[in-house]
């Protein structure tokens, strides 16, 4: 089977660890589980599909960059505005990268790409949505919101530094802290 170029996407909550600590386990798991599925339907009605949940953290895939970008501006603008079933306001981070993709038998992506996009998550904080320079190579250049360039940095299992950019989805908050 050959690599087919998709965009892998993941999106963790924010402050899960404290929010465990602060609420216990019974309402803290009740948020997170509102707002993965939450997530969820922001990624299929873009077109994308969930692959897995693994804590408070879940990963997707979308055939094009403007699709995970539009996914990641209605999650945020969600989390902004609304919180979950049990009156908490949650955070939301994201990160993607589009490049080559193998899949098992089982349709579960493995290779490089994933763990790219595991280290572009890693740099965003609460309320962001960064992604790689390899998105531009697709279609994200495509997308309808603003992007600037975020941080060029060496990661982790990368023998050269990773680009990446942030897609501006809140344009309000994005001037006020300019």
């Amino acid at each position: 089977m050959s690599a087919q170029q998709h965009v892998i996407f993941f999106a963790d909550v924010s402050g899960s660890t404290r929010l465990y600590e602060k609420e216990g386990d019974v309402v803290a798991h009740q948020c997170i589980v509102d707002s993965l599925e939450r997530m969820r339907i922001a990624i299929e009605r873009a077109g994308g599909r969930v692959v897995e949940t693994i804590g408070d953290e879940l990963m997707a895939t979308f055939v094009q960059p403007v699709d995970a970008a539009r996914a990641a501006a209605d999650i945020q603008s969600d989390f902004k505005l609304r919180p979950s079933r049990t009156g908490h306001m949650m955070g939301i981070r994201i990160g993607f990268h589009y490049g080559p993709v193998e899949y098992d038998a089982s349709n579960h992506p493995f290779g490089d790409s994933i763990n790219t996009a595991a280290r572009v998550v890693a740099l965003a904080q609460s309320g962001q949505v960064v992604f790689t320079e390899a998105a531009l190579k697709g279609d994200a250049r495509s997308i309808p919101f603003d992007i600037r360039p975020f941080v060029k940095t060496f990661v982790k299992g990368k023998a050269e530094p990773l680009s990446t950019y942030e897609l501006i989805w809140d344009v309000e908050e994005a001037t006020s802290i300019f």
